[in-house]
């Protein structure tokens, strides 16, 4: 089972999102779920993102461009808290993971874009040192793209704003996560390889920085980053399995005929039941790799490697450019191909989990039972006590708790007029009635499970 403590994070220059939307879709796929990300950042989007899975948070002020630049995308199951920083003039999107418990810190995560001739020095490092403000002291990364030099990441000289950038990491004690020695951006045949996107972290008790060397059909290579912070997923969705078979046959052994105190056999029937039950955990339906796309990845793969040692042979350089286009065209095809499928499969099967569940996230995304426990933990951050005094105001407010030590008011007796039927005793012929009734109906959170032991039997009707 992965740690629930261990987030990771990818960091991305996608040089425009719609067009590797798929290609980033059908990658995801083909990855085991241990190493799926649970953040994803981008920078230079040009484009609002979205993509199945995760929630978008998309820059809100982007002028005076008419679309935004940086997005940051979580898992649907991470609690999240938006912060606005008032810096409209600099490109970010700064965002709070929220724990699972009160008591733990949160993570901070900072994404930023620089353009490479921006004249915005001073708002981008104020907006450093507000975001360093805000987390305080918990976790906080800062990943962007800045655009500026120094020796310390790579680079042969430094100009004025990577002076001025390195000298602020200092005074907020920001810790580089990048290795210099893998350059993050793709050179051509006349610029080398460069690292302009960074990672810089603060209070971060074990982060781990690597380069995946996938573009995705970008220029910059995808960076994948794994903090240990206070548990914020939830734990994973086990689907349990009861053997009834075996169930039935262990409760002839192990059931009595008398039942002398009922506390007893319902611990018994329990013990029997969680005996002959398996949790198992349960992933995502992912479709099989396609065989032509794991071979233009290879394929692109391979003639990037050659280019790397033969920078100046433009008919390699044409021939990678072909490769990406004709990927691109490949994972929109197979992309839409399996939203088809998925269609046609829920066609005339309205009943199912599936088709439901699809049906409602479409009408009312809000409706899902994690949006409702997210805006919970949202509402229970918020609050500015500690946490005996948050159940205290809860207790007082709707459960109307009586002081410590004050008897329970009398119970108001039954005043109507008398009816014996409801508490007469079951009859055997109204049972199978009872049941009949019930049984073709699937199973749903408003109808109780019937769980019937093999040593109840039921006796036909005389007389």
């Amino acid at each position: 089972m992965a740690d629930r403590s261990i987030v990771t994070i990818w960091q991305w220059n996608c040089r425009g999102f719609r067009p590797k939307r798929n290609h980033l879709l059908l990658h995801l796929q083909q990855l085991d779920p241990s190493d799926a990300p649970d953040i994803i950042v981008l920078q230079e989007t040009h484009a609002d993102v979205s993509l199945s899975g995760y929630v978008a948070y998309n820059q809100v002020t982007h002028h005076p461009l008419p679309h935004p630049v940086t997005a940051v995308l979580t898992r649907r199951t991470l609690a999240v808290n938006r912060h606005d920083l008032p810096f409209p003039a600099v490109h970010h999107v700064f965002l709070e993971i929220l724990p699972q418990q009160r008591e733990q810190p949160s993570l901070f995560i900072l994404n930023v874009y620089n353009p490479p001739r921006s004249t915005e020095d001073a708002s981008l490092l104020a907006l450093l040192r507000a975001a360093a403000a805000k987390a305080a002291k918990s976790p906080l990364l800062i990943l962007d793209d800045f655009n500026v030099k120094h020796p310390d990441w790579g680079y042969s000289k430094a100009d004025g704003p990577g002076r001025r950038l390195w000298q602020l990491a200092h005074d907020l004690n920001l810790s580089l996560l990048t290795d210099p020695t893998q350059p993050t951006r793709i050179g051509n045949s006349v610029c080398r390889d460069t690292t302009p996107d960074l990672s810089f972290c603060r209070s971060v008790r074990d982060a781990r920085w690597s380069n995946t060397h996938q573009s995705l059909g970008s220029d910059h290579y995808v960076l994948t980053i794994q903090v240990l912070t206070s548990p914020s997923k939830p734990r994973p969705h086990t689907a349990r399995y009861t053997d009834w078979d075996a169930f039935r046959e262990r409760r002839l052994h192990s059931a009595t005929s008398n039942i002398e105190d009922l506390s007893t056999w319902t611990d018994q029937l329990l013990a029997d039941l969680d005996a002959v039950t398996a949790s198992i955990p349960t992933t995502k339906d992912h479709p099989a790799t396609d065989a032509r796309l794991a071979h233009l990845w290879a394929a692109r793969t391979g003639l990037c490697n050659r280019w790397q040692r033969q920078r100046h042979n433009r008919r390699l350089r044409r021939r990678i450019a072909h490769l990406g286009r004709t990927i691109e065209q490949h994972t929109t095809a197979l992309a839409r191909q399996q939203w088809e499928q998925l269609c046609s499969g829920l066609s005339g099967q309205l009943g199912c989990k599936q088709s439901w569940h699809l049906l409602r996230h479409l009408l009312d995304p809000a409706s899902a039972k994690s949006v409702a426990r997210q805006q919970l933990q949202r509402v229970v951050r918020a609050y500015p006590g500690d946490t005996p005094s948050l159940m205290a105001d809860l207790s007082a407010k709707y459960l109307q708790l009586l002081p410590p030590g004050t008897p329970p008011p009398p119970l108001a007796s039954y005043s109507g007029a008398p009816n014996p039927r409801p508490n007469r005793p079951f009859f055997s012929c109204g049972l199978p009635t009872g049941v009949a009734t019930k049984l073709p109906t699937p199973p749903s959170r408003f109808m109780p499970t019937l769980l019937l032991s093999p040593s109840f039997r039921i006796s036909a009707c005389s007389g």
